[in-house]
């Protein structure tokens, strides 16, 4: 074959040019193994990757284990946030609480922005398209740039009434509002830090991203105390100070994120022209990013009513509650980080024209962690008690909370596999299905059967759990349905472009 292509230019271009091209992807991506030493990284560099051929169960685990930790990292940030403050006062507190639901649903949004860039790049990589899976990168980062303006605006105008509703005191509304501010400035950052991580992770480096990652949040841990309690020149800024070293340590992996895709450091390298917007990809970038930022808008919005529904009892059953929540989400990490790497795994192969390998690692994608998580459900209900016993030694507590655990840890591997379900249909560019599927599950199903069970038909908080547990099982179920009934193994982009 030819080293030289013709290269389809973006819709707006009215010329075509060539340009010196690698050979396509089967070869392209084959590289010499490393020896097998007798101790070797679970860590994996994309060089040491192949996607489309060879073993599917290798590339999703080495690509999942980095997003697991870089998933678990971003935590680190507000945890981070809740002790300091917590030791700075109790109001401050107060209003970093009422935050919390805000800031995790502007954070699901940013995912969700991101998850076009991770489709879009995985699927022309894996078509051997190299120069269009830049100019995919370049132009996700412009949409993820306007998306965050968008939201900051909205969030504005809407944030006082909001916090109104929700009850807070006007002192505790007055500080929660001052925090909130700088985090909606930064918002555009935070999109574009997620952005990059989505863009290396759909290339298939999930390492680079970790490492991003892990900088900002120990310069996060850093700048917290000092800024919060102020030491010599710098000033205490109590809460405020707070969201500022959130900002500052967010905009560094941002910026150099950025950074490194202008450098060609990385792959996928973005060139200036690149960024230059493009208003039918950016189309493009919009049917698959805004769906999947719907979806996972969709699962902060039921974490934030199913708190409300439990709020109507007493304070132990919400601090229980929170405790189950806590450790759930932990236990999720894993399913997470699948499908996360599901996307990228299904997307490259699509991209080749290998629909029937896509297939293969949706199915091991999906089996391995319904089996995985649902052993370590049924563990986590044996020592429900224990488990909610590290977190707290008030036995009003710890009875709620070990009571949440023991009715949803059976379920723990059905809800597992209704999220890498969703990164199946993502890695197929189906993201409106994925949207329907999980907005499904976790809104109508899931907080239907809580309002259901903790109303007319008398189960008080454990109706809360059943709605948990059963919307698991539900997502699961309606997943396999759907992935069965429609075509989801198709590539969106072109595999090859048209000749003159």
């Amino acid at each position: 074959m030819s080293p030289w292509i013709r290269v389809r230019a973006p819709p707006a271009c009215r010329y075509r040019f060539r340009v010196p091209f690698p050979p396509p992807a089967t070869a392209r991506h084959k590289r010499p193994t490393a020896a097998v030493g007798p101790v070797r990284s679970p860590f994996r560099s994309r060089d040491e990757l192949e996607f489309t051929s060879g073993s599917v169960g290798w590339p999703l685990y080495h690509l999942a284990l980095p997003v697991v930790v870089t998933t678990l990292l971003q935590t680190v940030y507000n945890l981070t946030d809740t002790f300091w403050v917590g030791r700075y006062g109790s109001p401050e507190l107060a209003a970093l609480t009422f935050s919390f639901p805000l800031v995790f649903l502007f954070v699901a949004l940013g995912s969700g922005v991101s998850t076009a860039g991770r489709v879009l790049v995985a699927q022309y990589e894996g078509a051997g398209q190299g120069s269009r899976a830049s100019f995919a990168a370049g132009q996700a980062l412009v949409f993820s740039a306007l998306a965050a303006l968008v939201v900051a605006a909205i969030g504005i105008v809407g944030i006082a009434p909001l916090f109104r509703a929700m009850g807070a005191a006007p002192g505790t509304r007055d500080l929660a509002l001052g925090y909130m501010q700088y985090i909606l400035a930064g918002l555009p950052l935070l999109f574009l830090a997620y952005t990059f991580s989505a863009l290396l992770q759909g290339y298939g480096d999930a390492l680079t991203p970790l490492l991003v990652v892990l900088g900002s949040v120990l310069l996060n841990l850093v700048l917290d105390p000092l800024l919060i309690f102020g030491v010599g020149p710098v000033p205490r800024l109590g809460l405020e100070g707070a969201a500022i070293a959130t900002l500052g340590s967010r905009g560094v992996a941002a910026v150099a994120g950025v950074g490194l895709l202008l450098s060609g450091r990385v792959e996928p390298s973005v060139r200036l022209g690149d960024l230059r917007p493009e208003p039918s990809f950016l189309g493009t970038v919009a049917r698959v990013g805004v769906p999947a930022s719907l979806e996972t808008a969709a699962i902060a919005v039921s974490v934030t009513a199913s708190l409300f529904i439990v709020g109507r009892f007493d304070a132990p059953v919400v601090a229980g509650f929170g405790i189950g929540e806590r450790v759930t989400s932990l236990m999720f990490l894993p399913a997470v980080g699948v499908s996360a790497s599901t996307i990228t795994m299904v997307g490259q192969n699509l991209g080749a024209g290998e629909a029937a390998r896509a297939r293969r690692a949706a199915r091991l994608a999906v089996a391995v962690p319904f089996v995985g998580l649902t052993a370590v459900g049924l563990v986590v209900v044996a020592f429900a008690e224990p488990i909610a016993g590290v977190f707290t030694t008030d036995p009003d507590v710890v009875a709620p909370a070990a009571e949440f655990l023991a009715v949803i840890g059976p379920a723990y591997g059905a809800e597992a596999a209704a999220r890498v379900y969703s990164g199946v249909f993502r890695g197929g560019g189906r993201t409106d299905v994925a949207m329907v599927v999980t907005g499904t599950t976790f809104i109508p199903v899931r907080l239907g059967i809580a309002l259901a069970l903790t109303g007319p038909l008398g189960y008080g908080p454990t109706g809360v759990w059943l709605g948990y547990a059963l919307s698991g099982v539900f997502g699961a179920g309606l997943g396999l349905v759907v992935a069965r009934l429609l075509p989801w193994d198709e590539a969106i982009v072109d595999r090859e472009d048209p000749e003159d």
